[in-house]
């Protein structure tokens, strides 16, 4: 193939070959980049900081969504049948005030009281047999403890559980669970193993 002059000359136009200095775009007329050192550093700072905010911006208002949906003990069931001014029983108290209160309970439907003071007499029967030493501070695995292996020990075991479930578990304590977990109650308070020791 030959090659045509005109046409050669028609491609040349507007070509300069001249070697002139080839133009510096502006990426190359940028100040330096300063090398790695206290820059970089703070700025690595900067970005921690701002993820810690986010992060305990978002735990805030976690725990404020979830305590705006914590359910509200105004039931009138789950408040305790006792007025202001009276004392609430517990295992220091004369037993025959535990079985009147319980009774004031059992009439008006609390039931979760009831088996709070079902298991405050229980602690008063193992304080009165010797079993455990009934203190206002003592906590109920303290009592658990107390008492050594067997049948009284894993019975209280049991009723500990339910009365930990009912009383500090945020639960309203249905009839039909009362009907249940009474005889368990006054079967232990009742049982001729229960005696002095």
């Amino acid at each position: 193939m030959k090659l045509d002059p005109e046409k050669w000359d028609d491609l040349r136009k507007g070509l300069d070959y001249n070697e002139a200095p080839v133009q510096q775009s502006d990426q190359l007329n940028a100040p330096p980049v300063a090398p790695l050192g206290l820059g970089v550093w703070a700025e690595m700072l900067k970005i921690t900081g701002l993820i810690l905010l986010v992060i305990i911006l978002i735990v805030l208002i976690v725990k404020l969504i979830l305590k705006t949906k914590a359910p509200k003990k105004s039931d009138k069931k789950d408040q305790s049948i006792s007025s202001p001014n009276e004392k609430i029983p517990t295992a220091l108290s004369p037993l025959e005030l535990l079985w009147d209160h319980f009774q004031k309970a059992k009439e008006v439907g609390d039931y979760r009281e009831c088996l709070r003071i079902l298991y405050q007499i229980s602690l008063k029967k193992l304080g009165e047999n010797g079993w455990v030493k009934t203190k206002v501070d003592k906590t109920n695995r303290e009592y658990l403890d107390e008492i050594e292996t067997g049948s009284i020990a894993n019975d209280f075991a049991h009723l500990t559980l339910i009365h930990e479930y009912s009383w500090y578990g945020d639960t309203t304590v249905k009839a039909s669970e009362f009907q249940a977990y009474e005889p368990q109650f006054i079967n232990f308070i009742n049982n001729e193993g229960l005696e002095k020791r």
